[in-house]
């Protein structure tokens, strides 16, 4: 709706605006040239296009604004798609509605990926001069998307199921399944002694441990969920065996607790704290 208001706001500006005559050939071309531009640009990615459309005083930047906008865009989102609809022309100006939908898979306007596909939508008007487009004024709602999208889904079945995942990837000593759920920097305090474990973990690391003896049977009961922001806290409580490479063996009932963080659309471990067997 926000958007629609604007496109309306936008079509007057440009009937009242409008000084340049134009014949109806002239109006259509530059419709064609919006809708080229947008497939070559933003849907084939051939950037060097930019060059037939933007004069080289585009908005004091020439075309290579414009194709650094569409390589970053197209990087953002691999597999972008755009259409226009509406398109109205009138003198030297046009105002249009570009409707985008791509994977979000780079960061943008402060925003880390998501791995989500969505879609979002721009108002444009654009003012022509000798057949290039040489100003543009527009409105996207990219940010409101992005902030929905990267809105943390507050279902604690789904948090503990990425809980009870890591765990069993430990019980089946695959490594890579275990470090897909933890962050890359996440520290961990387990009940063979008293330090913090800040190194990060690879996977030939942990497989080489499994190799010499690490193994995990465990599981996990009375799961509960904390929900602050984009963190959450597990706790509860870890049953089982876990046999070390040092021959040490952890036994019985443990307190567990789990910190997870929503980014790059899913929860990660951040920190992993499990107490001294209880007795």
């Amino acid at each position: 709706m926000k958007n629609a208001i604007i496109l309306c706001c936008l079509l007057i500006a440009l009937v009242v605006n409008s000084c340049q005559p134009a014949g109806g050939s002239d109006l259509q071309a530059q419709k064609d040239l919006i809708f080229q531009a947008n497939e070559e640009l933003l849907n084939l990615g051939n950037f060097d296009y930019a060059d037939e459309v933007f004069t080289d005083n585009y908005r004091d930047t020439g075309p290579e604004a414009i194709k650094k906008m569409a390589k970053d865009l197209r990087g953002i989102f691999p597999d972008l798609q755009v259409k226009i609809d509406p398109i109205i022309a009138e003198g030297d100006m046009t105002g249009w509605r570009r409707i985008h939908t791509g994977t979000h898979q780079g960061t943008i306007m402060g925003f880390p990926p998501t791995g989500k596909k969505i879609t979002w939508e721009s108002v444009i008007l654009s003012r022509y001069e000798n057949g290039k487009i040489v100003e543009e004024w527009g409105q996207s709602d990219l940010l409101e998307v992005l902030q929905n999208a990267s809105e943390p889904p507050n279902d604690p079945e789904q948090v503990i199921a990425v809980v009870q995942s890591a765990m069993d990837a430990l019980n089946d000593k695959n490594a890579e399944a275990y470090l897909a759920h933890s962050h890359p920097a996440h520290t961990r305090f387990l009940p063979t002694g008293p330090t913090l474990f800040t190194q990060e973990m690879t996977v030939d690391e942990m497989t080489d441990d499994f190799e010499n003896g690490l193994e995990f049977d465990m599981q996990l009961e009375e799961p509960r969920v904390a929900f602050h922001g984009n963190t959450a806290i597990v706790t509860g409580y870890q049953t089982g065996t876990n046999r070390f490479p040092n021959g040490q063996v952890v036994d019985g009932r443990r307190k567990y607790t789990s910190v997870m963080a929503w980014e790059a659309g899913k929860w990660q471990t951040v920190h992993l704290h499990i107490s001294k067997v209880s007795q």
